[in-house]
């Protein structure tokens, strides 16, 4: 029996039923071989924990892009509720733009779930997307959240101003050798 993800469509709850964990940071690394707008999907659900500040994590594209900062999927919406983070970037030129940074970009993405000081990094799903972010299908709404999102995300458009170093720590990668818009799921 899996239990059921609210916010997920019917058609999408086997891709937040299952998941990919590790006790220290992992990542995956996927080809990119043309050039263009991306975004990069990644679905969650928490279902184990019950409260906040028990599985707190970054995600980190190629070791320096700190893309999602302190994710507490719990404290955002909630046990066994569907929340997606999209990130656009772009690829042009042998550079990788996110987040109004730049780095040099050899044609893998290597995207990193960075383990903090809670219990383990994990992702239900992962999907890189060739287009806008307006192009990706939404979740479906969860009553009584929508204003805590919209200001969270106005709180982070402001912290977003003071950048700090992504910590070095070991990550396991597994290797993803093409882009697919299948999703990856565990």
């Amino acid at each position: 029996m899996r239990l059921p993800i609210l916010r997920s469509a019917p058609e999408d709850q086997i891709l937040y039923q299952t998941e990919r964990y590790n006790e220290e940071s992992f990542g995956y690394e996927v080809q990119i071989k043309e050039e263009g707008d991306y975004v990069l999907v990644l679905k969650f659900a928490e279902v184990y924990f019950a409260q906040s500040q028990q599985k707190v994590f970054d995600v980190r594209l190629n070791g320096q892009h700190v893309v999602v900062k302190d994710l507490d999927i719990f404290e955002k919406v909630g046990h066994s509720t569907a929340h997606d983070e999209l990130v656009p970037f772009i690829v042009r030129k042998g550079k990788l733009s996110v987040q109004g940074e730049v780095s040099t970009f050899n044609g893998k993405l290597l995207v990193e779930f960075v383990k903090g000081y809670y219990d383990n990094p994990k992702v239900c799903a992962v999907c890189i997307m060739k287009g806008l972010v307006d192009e990706f299908p939404k979740l479906l709404p969860h009553p009584g959240l929508e204003k805590k999102e919209e200001e969270e995300e106005e709180e982070d458009y402001e912290e977003g101003s003071e950048k700090k170093p992504p910590s070095k720590k070991k990550v396991h990668v597994g290797r993803l050798t093409a882009l697919s818009i299948s999703w990856l799921r565990f």
